[in-house]
């Protein structure tokens, strides 16, 4: 007997390696605690739907009840500071099929109000899961409706603007027994405004310019807008999550284009930014830096963050298919009296080539680029010493030889 109840416990905790005692709230009145500014892993797989009742009587196709509470787990969290609210749940077993509704708590008993049908839920997303996006649900900018019902339908509901001090239930349906945990990943995008002006160019016109919110990581464009073709002014709203970087991208046609990282520590205590610029006209014999395109020392290896530049570049050369340029590649040494025969010589070509190859392989015709490297003969900064000296001179420049 002995024997059995060591083997029931050990093969209990192999299956609960969070903890023997991890569990969730089935129950609306012991509602889990979450941030909103951590990743929830749920400690155990929800199992049945508690001692209460919450959705009791309730309709098929309803937008605002579960059916049937299958295996439900409840979570409350407040919200830190003004913004959009998008999450994600995501199931550990691709065949799950988690619904979702959301409530904000107001005042008196919210789970009594859930139970008497007087408290009706601001988001809910109670459709069939959807293999393609791996059982995921959740609130996204990109959906179209508040509330989903159940049978075929979009998995996300739209994204929530919420306040600083809000209190919110969520609850959460797993509709197939023995299934899986889950996790819920928050993003709580700030508001903020990003205006500017674009100068007029070296020929005294206002270029027409676009101004673009972007994911360096994946060059997707967030926002767009154009500026003022009079005065060169731009407003564009912001709605930023914190975990993410976002950069600010200025193009024109004919001129070379500006990059400006968004410093989000500075937007939430400022609520806004503010870029004015001026952007380079396209011109023969003339050499332009990539500003952020960046080496590791002693690699032609880009610097993370880099790529976003040569995507830049590559829209550069797409928008305008008679252009042809120089790549030059450049090194940092311990002094300014190298030339193009040094010992970095090789490394600033492997610099250049890398953009080349990178700028071929998305199509670009090689006959329209040139290589050279400079090895350390041009530095801008000479005996730099600070590592964000160096990088400065660890840099790629374009020269246009054609138009």
């Amino acid at each position: 007997m002995k024997r059995l109840r060591w083997i029931f416990w050990i093969s209990f905790i192999l299956a609960n390696p969070t903890g023997i005692f991890a569990q969730i709230a089935p129950d609306c009145a012991d509602a889990t605690e979450l941030s909103v500014r951590k990743v929830y892993v749920s400690p155990a797989v929800p199992q049945g739907g508690g001692e209460v009742v919450e959705f009791p009587g309730n309709r098929a196709k309803s937008l605002y009840h579960f059916r049937e509470e299958h295996n439900t787990a409840w979570y409350k969290f407040r919200i830190p500071n003004d913004g959009l609210l998008a999450l994600d749940i995501i199931p550990e077993q691709v065949r799950d099929d988690y619904d979702f509704i959301l409530y904000r708590i107001e005042q008196g008993d919210p789970c009594e109000k859930i139970r008497s049908g007087s408290l009706l839920p601001v988001r809910s997303c109670i459709s069939r899961t959807d293999p393609q996006l791996a059982g995921r649900t959740g609130l996204s900018d990109d959906a179209g409706a508040d509330f989903i019902h159940s049978g075929p339908g979009a998995s996300y509901s739209r994204s929530l603007e919420v306040k600083e001090g809000e209190w919110y239930l969520l609850v959460l349906d797993n509709v197939y027994p023995e299934g899986g945990r889950h996790q819920i990943r928050f993003r709580l995008a700030q508001p903020a405004l990003l205006t500017g002006r674009v100068q007029p160019d070296s020929a005294g016109k206002i270029p027409a310019a676009v101004v673009a919110l972007t994911d360096p990581a994946s060059g997707e464009v967030i926002f767009q807008t154009p500026a003022d073709l009079q005065t060169g002014e731009y407003t564009l709203p912001l709605n930023l999550d914190p975990q993410r970087a976002y950069e600010v991208a200025i193009t024109a046609p004919h001129h070379f284009f500006k990059k400006y990282p968004v410093d989000q520590e500075a937007l939430r205590e400022k609520g806004n930014m503010r870029i004015e610029t001026s952007l380079d006209v396209l011109e023969v014999g003339r050499n332009y830096i990539l500003d952020d395109l960046k080496f590791n020392p002693n690699k032609s290896v880009l610097r993370a963050g880099s790529i976003s530049s040569v995507r830049q570049l590559l829209i550069l050369m797409q928008d305008h298919p008679g252009l042809h340029i120089e790549i030059e590649g450049h090194t940092n040494c311990a002094g300014n009296n190298y030339g193009p025969n040094d010992k970095d010589q090789p490394l600033s070509e492997a610099r250049a080539k890398k953009i080349f190859s990178l700028l071929t392989a998305k199509g670009i015709d090689p006959d329209r680029m040139t290589t050279i490297g400079y090895g350390c003969s041009r530095m801008l900064i000479p005996n730099a010493r600070e590592l964000s000296q160096q990088m400065i001179n660890m840099r790629v420049e374009i020269k246009i030889t054609a138009m």
